[in-house]
């Protein structure tokens, strides 16, 4: 087959877009609209990020973009973030086209769809709260301010005390029965 990547990329406030491209159609029937493109490449690892960028791009597009998103909001991108497999061996899986997490590279073309629309005045925060620590987790598969530069304000693990940012209505902390 054709290379692909991982790349659910996360929900976006105010309309539930992902990496994939999915967004709500806009009407009250809930029903999302969503788009998939496939690269031309034959291996996923081939893939480069000014493809990805485009890919990401067509798909948002094609999905009817981020038009919902204005200036000044504060938006949070959630992807699914995982280390390593659950298999009773504890496999660290690769950084980037794993297959199984969302690859860094996606959301960073999302978050760069999504500052366009929200301006320096707008808040992107990225949030996760993994099975590991979310902290390694975004350390150790690409989710840094080196790789996302200004575009992210916040990678924010939603675990522990590192919840720092509470000026955002409606964000609070609790402690689940595993203590995250």
């Amino acid at each position: 087959g054709k290379g692909g990547l991982t790349g659910s990329g996360g929900g976006a406030t105010g309309g539930g877009a992902s990496g994939s491209g999915g967004t709500t159609s806009g009407d009250s029937s809930g029903t999302y609209v969503v788009a998939m493109l496939q690269s031309t490449q034959t291996q996923a690892t081939d893939i480069t990020q000014d493809e990805i960028r485009s890919l990401v791009t067509d798909a948002v597009t094609q999905a009817g973009g981020f038009g919902f998103l204005k200036s000044g909001q504060t938006v949070v991108v959630k992807p699914n973030l995982l280390v390593s497999t659950s298999d009773g061996r504890s496999t660290l899986l690769p950084v980037t086209v794993n297959g199984v997490t969302a690859d860094w590279r996606v959301a960073k073309a999302v978050t760069e769809l999504v500052r366009a629309q929200i301006g320096s005045s707008g808040k992107l925060l990225i949030m996760e709260g993994s099975t590991e620590s979310t902290t390694q987790a975004f350390s150790r598969l690409g989710y840094t301010a080196a790789n996302f530069g200004s575009d992210v304000d916040e990678f924010i693990a939603l675990e522990g005390t590192s919840c720092s940012d509470r000026s955002t209505n409606g964000l609070v902390q609790k402690a689940a029965s595993g203590g995250k």
